[in-house]
Formats: structure tokens, sequence, C-alpha cells
């Protein structure tokens, strides 16, 4: 007996349609929940009195951060501190940035100091005393460098100054103001 083409059609039509069905049920398919933790946003470790430091290649301090309390997230790798200080030590000057929050990224390359951000540079001979106060400051420690885009107050003795956007390098001794920028400078000995 020989099978003719005809009679193949209807075969091969409902193979396919078979094949197709079962292909969008598995990627139409959800995924069962998973009980690993993985996706929840729960801590895997706290630490109280958290102290980092950070030694530069000469063997000096480089940095140091310290927290009343940090919280670490593994789902992002990310941690928490509550009143996180964060103090850059050697040349040009000693500068201080504390907060009321802080958020560290998993690599540890960039922390996002949030609410009450106040950074403080030491006086040299020089230069007076120097205080940024804002809201929100993100920091390079590795680099030195700090960055916002949110309203700035700059206290440099009698001088004040604000503005909008900052750019702060310390490693050449630079505040960079982006927008909005007003000052009251004081003039020693005038």
């Amino acid at each position: 007996m020989r099978l003719r083409t005809d009679s193949l059609f209807p075969l091969a039509v409902l193979a396919l349609l078979a094949g197709l069905t079962f292909w969008l049920e598995r990627i139409t398919r959800e995924e069962p929940p998973r009980s690993d933790g993985r996706t929840r946003h729960d801590p895997d470790f706290i630490v109280d009195g958290f102290d980092l430091r950070q030694f530069g290649e000469s063997g000096g301090l480089h940095y140091a951060l310290v927290a009343r309390r940090m919280v670490h997230y593994p789902d992002d790798a990310t941690t928490e501190a509550s009143q996180p200080a964060l103090s850059w030590f050697g040349a040009p000057a000693t500068a201080h940035l504390s907060a009321d929050r802080g958020r560290i990224d998993a690599d540890g390359t960039r922390i996002v100091l949030t609410d009450n951000v106040e950074a403080r540079r030491e006086a040299t001979a020089r230069t007076p005393a120097l205080r940024v106060m804002t809201s929100e400051l993100t920091v390079l420690p590795d680099t030195g460098m700090a960055v916002t885009t949110a309203a700035v107050r700059i206290v440099q003795g009698a001088s004040v100054i604000t503005g909008t956007g900052l750019e702060m390098n310390r490693e050449e001794g630079i505040v960079k103001l982006k927008a909005n920028v007003r000052a009251t400078l004081d003039r020693p000995g005038k």
C-alpha cells in the first residue's frame, strides 16, 4: 500500500501544532518561587560598630570608614550604613564626610551618603577649614572624588557659597559648583 502526500499533510500539520503547543507551554510556564531566599531583600549579616581602614601602597592609612551599624544584603551585595563617617588622610589635608545614612555598592568603590551630609576639610597653613553641606553625596573613596546634583552650601571662614551640583577632588583640593552659584566672600585683612 502506498501513502499519498494528501494523507501525510494533515499528519504534518498536527505534528507541527503539537510541537508549537509544547514550545508555547514551556516558554510561558512560570518559574516556581525560589525557596533559597535570594529574591528577598533580607540581610545576611549585621555589624554594630563597623570600622574599615584602607591603607595605601606606601603602607600609610588612606581612608577609614566607620558606621554605627552596617547591614549587608546578599541579593544585590549592597551594604547599608547608619551614621557613616568617612575620613581621608594625608596630603593635601585630612577630610571628613558624615551623614545619617549611607549605601555602599557591591564592590565597595562607591558610597552614596544621604540625609544631613557634611564634608569637612581641616584648615591648612594657607586656608581656613571648609564645610560642605548637602542632602546627598556620591563618594568614590579610592580616588578621592565626590559628586552631587543636590543643593549645596559651602562655608569657609566667614565666606558662604551656595549652589546646585558639586564636584570635589580631594587629591587636587578643588571644589566645583555646577549651577545657581551665589557667594558672600570674606576678604581677610581688607
